[in-house]
């Protein structure tokens, strides 16, 4: 379905081994930044709370980027 990526989808796309991928997959749902979605292949989601990550994550690489810039806090 959409917005869904299996393991070997997420390997090419992040240059990383499977067994790296599944190291990394398996962080990333007990944090609860993704969910698994059983079929064949078992494909993984983002959550709410991933893409909060990802977007302070990047806030936070901007502004070490680029040190005049200013951080908008997410209510």
């Amino acid at each position: 379905s959409r917005g869904n990526v299996n393991a070997v989808q997420m390997m090419y796309k992040a240059f990383l081994s499977y067994k790296k991928v599944k190291q990394y997959v398996s962080i990333l749902l007990d944090a609860g930044m993704i969910t698994c979605q059983e079929g064949n292949p078992r494909s993984y989601r983002i959550t709410d709370i991933g893409r909060r990550f990802l977007h302070l994550y990047n806030q936070l690489d901007e502004l070490l980027i680029d040190p005049s810039s200013q951080i908008i806090a997410m209510n």
